[in-house]
Formats: C-alpha cells, structure tokens, sequence
C-alpha cells in the first residue's frame, strides 16, 4: 500500500489506500500489512509517522511514542534507540552498567542489499563502509548499515547498534547488491565475520502494477506469484528448501563455518486480493494459457508465463498469503529456509521492559512459519517498528522505517557487539553454530508466556537479550570451572558415538542447547514436502530421575505449543528445558545419534542451571580441548592483506 498524505489530515479522520494527497510530497511505500499500516506526515519540515486501521481506515496516535512540538498535526519522535533497548544492545554499549564497553571494534560485516550503502553519511565514520559493486546508492541498504554501525553523530536517535557514538570505534561494512549474492558470499567468505541479508524472494502477494501488461490492458491488477497450475491455493515456494538454501547452507557448512548469516523472515503474512483496481481481474503464473485470460506479459511468446485473468471459473484468486489467512507457511524460499543461519521475524515497540515476556507484541505484517520439513523459523526476533536510521538522498538524510528488514540488522547489530565479547573472554573464533546457539540460549520468550513455554513458528525462541547473552560468555568463558553456572562446549561427534556431561543442579530451571552446523541437503520442489533436508541428524536428551527431550513443533498443526515428549528430527537446533530441579540433582546431557552421520559432525552445545560434578578435572581437561580446537582455524577476524 502506499499513502500520501496532505497537510490538512489529523487524527481521527479517514483515509483511504491508494489515494494521492499531494501537497506535501511525503511519500512511504508500505508493506501490505491486514492490521496496521503505516505513513508519513510531513510539516513545518517534520517527517513523522502515524497509523490507520486497515479496516476503519481511522488515523490514530502511534502508542509508546512521545508527542513532540505540533502546529495542527500530532508529531511524534522515533528512536533507534527503542531497538537497543529491545535487544539489551545499549546495555553492552561503553559507560554503561554491565562494564564490558562493547563497540563491535574488528568485526567485518558484509550486507547485501537492494543497492549501495551511502558510504559517506554523517551517521558512518570515515572508512567504516566499503562500497564493493558500486550500483548507486540506496536508501534501504543505508537505513540497514546505519541500523547496524550508525554512529548517532549527529543524530543520536539514529544510533545504530554497534558503535562507540563517538565515530571512534565500531564495526566494518562490505556493502554489495543482492544480484549473484550466493556467489560473492561464497568469495567473501575469508573476510566477513558476519553478514546481514534483509530482503527475499517474492511470493505470494505482492503488490500490483502493469509494466508488464502495456500493450492490452490499462490500471492495476495485484500479482500472486506462485504457480496456479501447482496449486491454486498458495504460493508452493512457501518454506521450501530451495537451490538458494542449499548454496546458503554450502557457503557456511563447507566454506567458512564462522560466519553468523543472518536474514529477515520476510513481511509476506496476511498478504491477500483485495481487487484495489476494481476490474475483478487479477495477475497470475500459468504453465499453459488459462482459460478467460484476458491478456500475457508483453513480450512473452511461450505459454508458460504471467497472465491476466479474471476472478472467476477456473481462476479464482489464491487464498490470503498464510494457509488460508492463518499466517502460518509465509517463510520465503531463499537464504531464510536454508538450515545454518539465523531467520529474525519483527515485534512492535514497547511500553515497559520487553524482557518481562508481557509487554511486547508481534508486528503484524512478520511471516511465520515454519519450513516445509517441520524446522523451526524464525529462529528469533528484533525491533522492527519505526527504526530511525540513515538513509542515502544525502549525507544528513534520516527516515523511520518499519519492517523484518529493520529487526534483522537489531539483531546483526548485536551479535556484533557478542562476537567482540566472545572475543574478548579468549574465544577469538566462535563457530556460526555457536554464536546461533548463543542467541537462541538466552533469547526471552516474548509471546506465549510461562503458562505456554518454548519454540513456535511465531517468535521463534523469542526476543534476542544481548545482555544474557553476554553474561554467558562471562560466566562459561571467564569464570573458574568449578563456579560456572553457565557451560559452553564445542565437540565433534564421530558415527557410532556417544557425547555425555554430567552436571549437578543449581536448584530451578536447567536448559541445554545443541546447535550444528549441517551439510547441504538436495532442494524440494514439492508442495509441503514433510521429508526433513537435515543430513546429520543429532539428537539431544537430558537423563537425570526421567529422561528429559528437546521441544519439538507440529507442522501440520503450526499453531500448536511446543511439546518435549520425543526426539526432534527436523531442526539442527535442539533444546532441552527443565522447569526444576532440585539444587544438587545429578543429571546428564548426551548427544548421540540414530541415523549414520556422513562426515564427523562438529556441534556447540550449552548448558544453564548447572555446576560441574566434583571433582572437576574432566571438565577442566573439556575446556582447555575447547580452547585448542580453535587454534590453528583457517577463518579469524583479522585485517585484511
């Protein structure tokens, strides 16, 4: 949808989509959202954003904002500093309370994007932004660098999460286009510690237009892109595992398994026709010419192509974008449904802390899944509503936006800021499955609540907390063996073995977490394909007075809670949580294994609620093994020669 909005428009009043309200130029393209949508106010030189009731079509005050100075209209400030907040960033920042002066300082960061970040914006110190394909400037790969590395000099609201704020310190960007990005993430792989990848494959609805129909029909039809002739009620693409997921799954697994990849789930859910044209009339994939078609996309000769057709007979409209409108299965089929990376889904802002697991909400237009095969995505979620971030018309332009492109760099912005922390405690080389285990560790369950733990296709494991996160890595990496409640281990799993630790409790929750970095699998092109894509299957368990399982989701029925009464066969995340145990309960995590591994299978796996059984020598001989399977790695965080 888009709207523009003129001078004269206040709270209360209606609008309509589609309407041109021309006299202040004010432009937003919104995602098409069956909630909320969101547009710009522009006035005394002011732009600031408001939102309307997709079905009243009533203007409303944005809550959790402040009011700032008005002359007939209702101003409000926007922060990038709410999504700090929202990820604990601002807690691991220099001068505050934890101690730890995090900036991100050596981490090399690559974004692929719709064009290039604007490389000399104010809110970017000099250098910290390389420009690799030179396409021209881009406001939406601005906005998601400057979420990621912005200084907030001089705009502070435009802090982004990685910086010292004094344009001293921080993170580098490698800044490329998202055209042949498997390729050049394959060719980076030896010179990014991280990369961020807001954008997706078009499915489902989307939009409309005609500059593909031009010569015979005039307005706009919306686009469904699935194929009707592989099903005529959603989009097949929807959370299959792709040939992108496997070249994804190829540049960690068999390139630089160090590399934290990170993408936004994308802003499909609820998508739906809604005729805004008013012909009745649609546009859609056919592998033959369709019966009615009105007219193919100019200059298309062979059957197989895009049509106009019209709302009736044999095409009638797809159902909304979502299994039917649920919004469930609205994962596009890229890089977000490969195995090894770390998908982020998007949450309104906040009015009290968002870590009490009350008070946040999801943000309406964010997809969930889960894939085809059962495997959980998102995995986790970031601030995605009205980030204030740099944008590229000139070196002092700044914009609010709203989206899963926004909560994703929220959250590279932090992982940023852990892998310093990861860094500075001795471990120089944390493995992707570890830095993914780490944020699904301590991520805060922001959805369902204590009465309805765990995992759901909705918010993954919940809201990334930065400060948790850090707080592990102390307390694993720094601490003496014998005091450590929290326990880190990177292993390699053999065929035919079995890897076990015994823990006593602390007294209350005890969670261990199993994360690996997978093979590549072969792509489904199937509907729904059920057949998990994972190729070394490990399997986790606690044993203690019972045996304890990981969480596991039903795909079938995606809306259900999460339950821990067998093994998971489809995610290469695992977690095992136990409400309590008593302080001193001997127990043991094991990881083992049912079908034949093909290759030795290296693993991360952490532990919460638990000290080392005494005496600790074996756990101390673990640790110092971790430390030395790290020497020699041919990846580092090191200057480029």
């Amino acid at each position: 949808m888009q709207f523009v909005i003129s001078g004269e428009l206040r709270t209360g009043e209606k609008v309509e989509p589609m309407t041109q309200y021309e006299d202040t130029g004010c432009v937003h393209n919104l995602l098409s959202v069956s909630v909320l949508a969101f547009f710009c106010v522009a006035a005394a030189g002011k732009m600031v954003h408001a939102q309307v009731d997709a079905d009243s079509k009533v203007l409303h005050a944005i809550p959790g904002l402040s009011p700032a100075t008005s002359t007939g209209y209702d101003f409000y400030s926007v922060y990038n500093a709410k999504a700090a907040d929202s990820t604990n960033a601002n807690e691991l920042r220099p001068g505050e309370a934890a101690g730890l002066n995090l900036t991100g300082a050596g981490v090399r960061i690559g974004v692929w994007d719709a064009g290039d970040v604007r490389a000399s914006h104010e809110n970017f110190r000099t250098g910290a932004v390389t420009i690799v394909d030179s396409v021209g400037f881009d406001n939406h790969a601005t906005h998601v660098a400057g979420t990621i590395i912005g200084d907030g000099t001089p705009v502070a609201a435009a802090r982004g999460m990685a910086s010292d704020g004094l344009g001293a310190s921080g993170p580098t960007i490698r800044s490329r286009d998202f055209h042949d990005d498997m390729t050049e993430m394959a060719s980076d792989v030896g010179v990014l510690d991280l990369s961020n990848h807001s954008y997706g494959l078009i499915r489902g609805w989307e939009g409309n237009g005609v500059e593909r129909f031009t010569e015979c029909i005039a307005g706009n039809r919306e686009w469904w892109y699935g194929n009707y002739d592989v099903s005529s009620t959603e989009d097949h693409s929807f959370g299959s595992y792709s040939n992108i997921s496997v070249a994804v799954d190829e540049v960690i697994h068999d390139g630089n398994n160090l590399l934290l990849s990170v993408w936004s789930a994308g802003n499909d859910r609820g998508d739906v026709y809604a005729d805004v044209g008013e012909t009745d009339q649609w546009v859609g994939y056919f592998n033959s010419v369709p019966v009615g078609a009105v007219c193919q996309e100019t200059g298309v000769v062979d059957e197989a192509g895009f049509y106009v057709v019209p709302n009736e007979g044999t095409t009638v409209v797809p159902l909304a974008d979502g299994d039917g409108g649920t919004g469930y299965d609205t994962i596009p089929n890229g890089g977000q449904t490969a195995k090894n990376v770390v998908v982020v889904g998007a949450m309104l802002d906040y009015s009290t802390d968002p870590h009490d697991g009350t008070t946040m909400a999801l943000a309406a237009f964010s997809s969930f899944g889960g894939t085809d095969d059962g495997r959980l995505a998102p995995h986790v979620v970031g601030n995605g509503f009205l980030l204030m971030s740099s944008t590229a018309a000139t070196d002092s332009d700044y914009a609010p936006y709203s989206g899963t492109s926004m909560s994703s760099p929220n959250v590279t912005g932090t992982a940023a800021l852990l892998l310093e922390h990861w860094d500075n405690q001795g471990l120089t080389n944390p493995t992707a499955a570890a830095q993914k285990g780490l944020l699904v560790h301590t991520a805060t369950d922001v959805t369902k609540g204590p009465a309805n733990p765990g995992p759901d296709y909705v918010t993954g494991y919940g809201m990334v907390n930065g400060r948790a996160a850090a707080d592990f890595i102390t307390e694993a990496l720094a601490k003496p063996v014998e005091a450590r409640k929290e326990h880190f281990h990177q292993e390699t799993l053999s065929d035919g073995a079995t890897h076990s630790k015994t823990f006593r409790a602390t007294g209350g929750p005890v969670k261990a977490t199993l994360v690996w970095t997978d093979p590549p699998g072969t792509a489904r092109t199937a509907t729904d394909d059920r057949t998990s894509v994972l190729v070394n299957d490990l399997d986790l368990r606690i044993e203690s007075t019972t045996t304890f399982f990981p969480w596991s989701l039903d795909v079938n029925n995606p809306a259900n809670s999460a339950v821990r009464t067998g093994k998971n066969n489809v995610d290469n995340i695992e977690q095992v949580a136990i409400d309590n145990l008593y302080a001193g309960t001997t127990f043991t995590v094991i990881v083992d294994h049912d079908t034949a591994l093909i290759n030795p299978q290296e693993f991360s796996l952490l532990v919460s609620g638990a000290l080392v059984p005494e005496p600790a020598g074996g756990v101390l001989a673990i640790v110092a093994s971790v430390a030395l399977l790290f020497l020699g790695r041919p990846w580092c965080r090191c200057a480029a020669s």
